[in-house]
Order: C-alpha cells, then sequence, then structure tokens
C-alpha cells in the first residue's frame, strides 16, 4: 500500500480539510513563508505544504506532545504505536489505561495515537473530566508503515510546536512572509456543531476574540485564511474580506454510506485567484 493512502498526516481529525488541501495550498506563496496554525489538529495543510519553517500550537496538550513525539522520535513512536493489539477489547482497555494515566511519555502518546486512529469517525472528544470517551470505530485501513512515520518527522524538523491557547500564538508581531491558517472548532448561533474535545472550548465570544486578531494582524500584512460553517453570523463578523463558498463531502454519522455535502466558506485577507 503506498503512502498516499494515508493522507498527508499520520493522525486523523474530525473536521478536517483533507478534502480541500488541494485549494488550500494554491494560498501558501513563496519560499520564504512563515506557516502558523493556532487550532492545528491533525495539521494535514501543514502536513501537505511542507513548509520550510511553521509554527503549530493546539489547544490539546496531549495532541502537541504527540507531535513532538513524531518529531523527535518517530522510529520510537512507531513501535510503541504497532505494538498494540486492534480489536474493540484491546481498544476499551487502551482507553482506559490513557484515561487513568497523566504524565507525558512516549507511551501515552503511542496511546494517543492509537486511539486517534482507530476511534469513530476521527472524533476527539473528552466529558466533564477530562476523560476521551469516544467509542471504537473499527479497523478501517492498516497502521501506517515506519517510512510514513518517518516522512512526518522530517516534515516537522524545522517546526515549532506550543500547547497554548490561540490567543497567545497570536499575540506576537507578523509580517508579509507570515501565512497564518486557521480552522477552529465551529460554533454558530443558528446551527448545532460538534464541540470538539469537549463542552464549552470554543464559543462566540472566542469567535469575537479571534476576528479582533485577525483584523490586527491583516493590517500588519500578514496573509490569513480560515475555514469555517457558511452561517450568517460569520459571514457579518467577516464583511470586507474575501470570502469564497466551498462545498465540503462529509459521512453522516461516520457512515461512508451516509455522505452529504455542506457548504463552509473560505476566508481570506487577500484576493483569491
Amino acid at each position: 500500500m503506498g503512502l498516499s493512502t494515508h493522507g498527508p498526516s499520520f493522525l486523523r481529525w474530525a473536521g478536517s480539510k483533507r478534502r480541500i488541501i488541494p485549494r488550500l495550498r494554491h494560498l501558501i506563496t513563496g519560499a520564504e513563508t512563515i506557516y502558523v496554525e493556532p487550532f492545528c489538529g491533525s495539521a494535514s495543510l501543514f502536513f501537505s505544504a511542507r513548509p520550510r519553517s511553521a509554527y503549530l500550537s493546539d489547544l490539546n496538550d496531549q495532541l502537541i506532545a504527540s507531535l513532538k513525539w513524531m518529531q523527535d522520535d518517530p522510529t520510537e513512536l512507531h513501535r510503541a504505536f504497532t505494538s498494540i493489539p486492534v480489536s474493540a477489547a484491546d481498544y476499551y482497555r487502551i482507553r482506559n489505561e490513557y484515561n487513568q494515566s497523566q504524565e507525558s511519555s512516549l507511551d501515552r502518546s503511542a496511546m494517543f495515537v492509537y486511539l486517534n486512529r482507530y476511534c469513530f469517525n476521527g472524533l476527539w472528544r473528552t466529558n466533564r473530566k477530562g476523560h476521551f470517551n469516544v467509542p471504537f470505530g473499527g479497523v478501517a485501513s492498516e497502521a501506517p508503515p515506519l517510512e510514513f512515520f518517518l516522512r512526518c518527522s522530517m516534515s516537522l524538523s524545522s517546526a515549532r510546536l506550543e500547547n497554548c491557547d490561540f490567543r497567545l500564538t497570536l499575540e506576537s508581531e507578523f509580517t508579509p512572509n507570515h501565512f497564518i491558517f486557521i480552522d477552529p472548532p465551529y460554533f454558530t448561533e443558528s446551527a448545532r456543531t460538534f464541540l470538539e474535545y469537549g463542552p464549552k472550548t470554543f464559543g462566540w465570544l472566542d469567535l469575537l476574540a479571534l476576528h479582533g486578531r485577525l483584523q490586527l494582524i491583516r493590517e500588519q500584512g500578514a496573509r490569513i485564511a480560515m475555514v469555517y460553517c457558511d452561517v450568517p453570523e460569520v459571514r457579518d463578523l467577516f464583511r470586507g474580506w474575501t470570502i469564497e463558498t466551498v462545498s465540503v463531502t462529509r459521512n453522516v454519522g461516520g457512515f461512508a454510506a451516509r455522505r452529504k455535502v455542506e457548504r463552509e466558506v473560505l476566508i481570506t485577507s487577500f484576493s483569491v485567484g
């Protein structure tokens, strides 16, 4: 099986922009581009574009810990990940062990990658106690080979990785050399959307704060691209930006046989050719 069958990232993520990556990659121009992604998730666009310099951050501490293990020691991470048996019983055993552990370690990062690959529909959701509670999703594909992990590690070799809120990532000074990709959890007043990570992770006040910060960064000349659900309040908030409608096919309830096309918006601080 070729490497392309595993996608650009070693992680799966609900809401991933994998299907529109070709469109997004077209927006990243210039060899000196500094790539910034404050809600990195699976970082599919980053792994596809492979920029020379990048700053990836996320609120999920174990996600960042696993990316750091991939960056520093992909061989050991792959060994630990592939040594875990794959079955429903093993999945729930590992899920319980993961939730009981506290310290960041190679084994916990391997469990994170394992749960991410075999959970239902690539969701990462926690309850009010912070425990991961997504059920087993079956075995849709084989584990990525070591060669693929090594390639992901090479992409991460020059990346800075931080576990922090988006406000900290976006408080820096930016220049026209920066390309900032924004893919936050979706929140709307008019539609029910999936709450990533856990309850009340990202709300309307967070979206307002994000918009305010992006307005300032836009004035600094940085190139910004944001993908969000196509709802009136977001179009109103970003009035004056370039807004393009994009169609994304999603599995309803995680089942491939039940697909639907949803409208999202690609919002940019620059004109898109």
